[in-house]
């Protein structure tokens, strides 16, 4: 540090080459350096600074990684005669048995949605972010590790949205920043006393014309009877929520989709990407939504008249949301399709984010990791035309105006002690300064540490 000083006092550089040096650094660097000498100190604590910071910072996924801790002697001792056919599952932790196929496919795909964001009681997760920029090597570093009542639902502008649960109907709702960690809670819902209300989430987003980073939840208020349900909008550094001022659909009044080996057997549709939609003019796009009840369209949100508008989906094969994704890439609404080693990628010409604008063209056919529990986990838009696409065998970009593809990481799904696996979250770090950190500050999460 000393020498860092002196260095600084002696070359005296000029401010503006000094800003051009600074920005270009990474985060964790920018605030070590700020603590030199007052000059950069006033440099990296303009908010002009920390934005254009924040843009040049590279897109990264988000993986998890957990540590299984089960004792090899349970394991020997538990198998035998009482339960025929039984076997332990070391990549989740659990004794599986026999399954007719209709409750093992609706079993495993509720598992697959539970699993990519918390750990069991006998293990934790480690949170990592690998950079996929193209002109550098792929490269990880670690965020945070937490336990398993802490549910990451979403990433906005550097900030990371947790949910802490200690049952079905109470939730706390949490924004942290890993780098300056900094923490503030979202508005509880408030209710009656006896009431139980059950949240969904539906979106993180930023609300451009007051500045907000929002929470959109469906909420359904289960007793006392009659239910009831609605739209609340939590908002950071508010004090309450607000209900929205528009019709709702309950969720026992929406999408069932088919078995993909039992195609005359129906189920209901979990909403596994309801926090991952694609956001542009202004509009949250979901593949698949509650407000498309019964007719297997796209729904649109409008974050400024705050109203949901359907639209026509692309003319895919099969309409699973465990294998299609919206994503937003190259400036233009695309649509993603998961084949058996491929991922067909649609776009929709035209569109200005208007109700009836655009129409659908399929653009091309990528490769992806092959893997024996094949999901599309992760298809999202990154910097200069990318589009990420990950499954529980890896992670590839295509890129939109060169056309190239390229491997980011392969994923070793051999280790019965650990399992990583790439989550639905993108991730770009940021050290801008909110005022909802300020305005409603919290401790932080129990048993959640943040990584150097």
């Amino acid at each position: 540090m000393e020498q860092l000083e002196e260095m600084c006092v002696d070359v005296n550089l000029d401010e503006g080459l000094a800003t051009e040096i600074l920005v270009r650094l990474p985060a964790r660097s920018v605030l070590r350096y700020r603590a030199i000498c007052k000059d950069w100190l006033r440099i990296t604590a303009c908010q002009s600074f920390l934005r254009a910071h924040a843009r040049r910072r590279p897109l990264e996924v988000l993986f998890y990684t957990r540590r299984t801790v089960v004792q090899q002697q349970e394991l020997d001792g538990a198998a035998g005669p009482r339960w025929p056919g039984r076997r332990w599952d070391a990549a989740r932790q659990r004794w599986r048995f026999p399954r007719s196929p209709m409750i093992q496919e609706v079993e495993d795909r509720f598992f697959a949605i539970s699993k990519d964001h918390r750990s069991n009681d006998s293990g934790y997760v480690e949170l990592d972010a690998l950079s996929i920029t193209a002109h550098r090597p792929a490269s990880g570093q670690r965020l945070a590790r937490y336990p398993s009542n802490c549910v990451l639902l979403a990433s906005l502008d550097g900030l990371l949205l947790l949910r802490s649960s200690k049952s079905v109907f109470h939730c706390q709702h949490l924004v942290c920043n890993p780098l300056t960690r900094q923490w503030s809670d979202l508005p509880p819902l408030i209710r009656d006393a006896g009431v139980n209300a059950q949240q969904r989430e539906s979106g993180f987003y930023f609300h451009e014309p007051s500045g907000e980073y929002r929470l959109l939840c469906h909420v359904t208020f289960y007793q006392p009877r009659p239910e009831s349900w609605g739209y609340y909008v939590f908002s950071a550094g508010a004090d309450k929520p607000r209900r929205l001022n528009t019709e709702a659909t309950p969720m026992w009044n929406t999408v069932v989709t088919t078995l993909r080996s039992h195609p005359s057997l129906m189920k209901p549709a979990f909403y596994d990407n309801l926090m991952a939609p694609a956001v542009l003019h202004g509009h949250l796009h979901w593949m698949q939504h509650i407000e498309a009840g019964f007719t297997g369209q796209i729904v649109a949100f409008d974050t400024v008249t705050e109203m949901f508008r359907r639209m026509a989906p692309p003319p895919m094969t099969h309409n699973d949301p465990e294998h299609s994704h919206l994503l937003v890439a190259d400036g233009s609404l695309m649509a993603s399709e998961l084949g058996q080693l491929f991922v067909d990628l649609w776009v929709l010409q035209g569109y200005d984010g208007g109700a009836a604008s655009g129409r659908w063209e399929r653009h091309v056919r990528v490769e992806v990791p092959c893997h024996t529990d094949n999901r599309l986990l992760i298809a999202t838009g990154g910097d200069g035309g990318d589009v990420i696409l990950g499954t529980p065998g890896g992670v590839v970009v295509y890129n939109v105006r060169s056309g190239t593809v390229r491997q980011v990481m392969d994923i070793d799904a051999s280790r019965s002690d650990t399992v990583v696996s790439p989550s639905r979250v993108v991730f770009r770090e940021s050290i801008v300064r909110h005022r909802f950190f300020e305005a409603r500050p919290h401790p932080g999460l129990r048993y959640f540490s943040f990584c150097s």
